[in-house]
């Protein structure tokens, strides 16, 4: 018996013998891997920073632009980010980001094993590294402190530093980072950015489909991009609604509704101020904010800038130039550049602004930098001195050669565009049909020192020649500058200054300025007003009827010499507008006169921009005279784009 005993014990050890072996040596193996594993934790551990070192740096900002009425006109930024609290960020965009990036985010302490497991299962199948399993944690700090190389180092970093991270934040805090700091293409950088990138919006007015859409961007930004890869874009927007409807995130209905939705993008944007509408503005007003409050604050500060800016003027301003531009090359004008801004004659606020035919190729903004020569544009301060003096309107002096003495031995003999000569003319007609030598004759009677002291009350700021070839804009002076001038007029002597800015907040939404409209008394109302009725004649019945618009208006041509430079600058009770044609060389165009093309152009913006701004007839000052109903003492002129001015 106790041999057959023995012989079952000797049984059972010879078949228990491998398995003990086994065990030891899985032993040892797991306490050699769970050194070595211990060695690399600890190794690793050395090089990340300790917990309370753990601090993500300060986001940059980018500094919105927004228009007149409210909407974003352009966005200001090295990276193109709008950081938002994690209470600003809607609870769709959270579910959302949760369902497409790290369904158990909560569960999880900032790796999630079963995600690194199937991905290495994924990985082993495949051969090489095609998955991560990483974790919104993860994803977090290897965009903040990590490189996006896909090697093993990295990724043990990258797992190591998402525990400590979650050592530290909260689940709340970490996914608020995250929204903020991840790319979502097209430099879009934070949901907010994206928002107004890809739909003009902000985050908290986002459809659910919107949302989804956006939400499955950082995956793969380029493969994705809505712009480029629309079917795509939507196969990856309805795996996310799929996804939040598998966790009960949505209804099946919310889900079936968002998927049916088609793609309704916001026109893409150029790398420029964000594709502005209104380049050489926003490059203008830049250039103002630096000066005021450093390009540390505009460029990575969150300033947020209210601007005076009406998009829709400036849509009908641009198309305006470029129907103009088309023109005059289909008339071959040899007129390669021009610019256009217009004014709110109340308030001064800049509606509109555009300073050449492609800020793409050149940002010079003819606008506000280019000096030029007015022309006949400049003759209503002539006049307006002239009536300022006591001189009447209806004042008659003879349209005929003349010669003047400069000094003792220069001569100076000024002639008409036409070379013809029209005799006796009141100032009414003279200024109608822009006489070059009775606005010079005027000059000579009134003092050039005179006039140019009353365009300097009206606003132009540039130096001006007391000479008398004064009236024939012989002196430089900018777009702006003479459009502004025009705007005393049309408030019947009363200047504005131009505005550009009517608020700006920092960051924290802290008012930082409010800028008011400044008005003031520059000239005798009652005499701007006869002007006024004077150069409505200009508009009505002279040299600028090709500006002929719906609604009482008045303004003036101006062409200067060999034709480099054609204008016309106008005005309702409610707008300022100036049309500027030339070249940036100063090359001569092709004959093209203030009363062709520049007067097309201001008609074709103006036009439409009295029906936003409806216009009255100029409002009589108290006491102020009737334009005298003289009969006209000129002969008919020829048909607008065929005459001087």
């Amino acid at each position: 018996m106790r041999r057959r005993k023995r012989s079952r014990a000797g049984k059972l050890s010879s078949v228990f013998r491998p398995l003990w072996i086994f065990a030891r040596i899985m032993a040892l193996l797991l306490l050699v891997v769970g050194g070595l594993g211990g060695a690399v934790f600890f190794y690793y551990m050395k090089t990340l920073p300790p917990v309370e070192e753990i601090i993500f740096p300060p986001m940059e900002h980018s500094s919105p632009i927004y228009a007149k009425d409210g909407s974003i006109l352009a966005s200001v930024y090295l990276e193109n980010r709008e950081p938002l609290s994690y209470e600003e960020i809607p609870d769709a965009v959270k579910l959302a980001t949760i369902a497409a990036e790290d369904a158990r985010f909560f569960l999880h302490r900032g790796v999630d094993v079963l995600s690194v497991f199937r991905a290495l299962l994924a990985n082993l199948k495949s051969g090489r590294f095609t998955q991560g399993g990483s974790t919104i944690t993860q994803q977090l700090v290897r965009n903040v402190f990590l490189t996006r190389k896909k090697t093993l180092d990295r990724k043990i970093r990258e797992m190591l530093f998402a525990l400590l991270v979650e050592g530290k934040y909260s689940k709340e805090k970490i996914l608020e980072l995250y929204l903020n700091q991840i790319y979502y293409g097209n430099q879009a950088y934070g949901i907010e950015a994206a928002a107004k990138t890809y739909f003009r919006k902000d985050v908290k007015n986002l459809t659910l489909d919107e949302v989804a859409l956006l939400v499955g961007l950082p995956r793969a930004p380029a493969i994705y991009d809505p712009y480029k890869n629309p079917d795509k874009a939507k196969r990856r927007r309805n795996y996310i609604l799929d996804r939040m409807e598998k966790l009960n995130f949505i209804s099946q209905q919310e889900s079936e509704i968002a998927r049916k939705r088609p793609l309704h993008l916001a026109p893409k944007r150029s790398a420029l101020f964000g594709g502005t509408s209104a380049p050489y503005f926003v490059a203008s007003l830049l250039e103002d904010m630096k000066e005021r409050y450093g390009g540390e604050a505009v460029y990575r500060g969150g300033l947020k800038i209210f601007t005076t800016i009406d998009p829709q003027l400036q849509e009908w301003a641009n198309e305006s130039i470029q129907e103009g531009l088309k023109e005059a090359d289909k008339q071959k004008r040899n007129a390669t550049q021009a610019a256009l801004v217009a004014l709110d004659a109340r308030t001064g606020y800049i509606l509109a602004m555009v300073g050449g035919k492609n800020f793409q190729e050149s940002q010079f903004n003819r606008v506000t930098q280019a000096k030029r020569q007015p022309g006949s544009a400049f003759k209503p301060f002539i006049y307006l001195t002239a009536l300022l003096q006591g001189l009447p309107p209806d004042m008659i002096l003879v349209d005929e050669p003349t010669t003047f003495w400069v000094d003792a031995s220069t001569t100076y003999s000024p002639e008409n565009y036409d070379g013809k000569f029209r005799g006796p003319l009141t100032l009414i007609d003279g200024l109608k049909y822009s006489v070059n030598v009775m606005a010079i004759k005027l000059n000579d009677i009134v003092g050039p020192e005179n006039a140019v002291q009353v365009a300097h009350l009206a606003g132009i700021e540039s130096p001006l020649e007391p000479v008398l070839s004064l009236p024939l804009g012989t002196s430089t002076v900018t777009p702006l500058e003479l459009t502004t001038a025009f705007c005393t007029l049309a408030n019947m002597g009363e200047r504005i200054r131009p505005m550009s800015v009517l608020k700006v907040e920092n960051d924290r939404g802290e008012t930082l300025e409010i800028a008011q409209p400044v008005r003031k008394k520059a000239i005798d109302e009652k005499m701007v007003y006869l002007l006024v009725q004077m150069m409505k004649k200009v508009v009505e019945e002279g040299t600028g009827r090709g500006a002929k618009i719906d609604a009482p208006a008045a303004g003036k041509t101006g062409t200067t010499s060999d034709y480099r430079d054609a204008w016309f600058v106008g005005f309702t009770s409610r707008l300022c507008v100036g049309v500027w044609f030339g070249n940036d060389d100063n090359t001569p165009t092709h004959h093209l006169q203030g009363g062709g093309i520049p007067a097309y152009t201001w008609r074709l913006f103006m036009s439409r921009a009295i029906t936003k701004y409806p216009s009255e007839d100029f409002i009589k000052p108290e006491g102020a005279p009737d334009l005298p109903r003289a009969p006209s003492t000129a002969s008919p002129e020829p048909e607008p784009s065929h005459i001087s001015g």
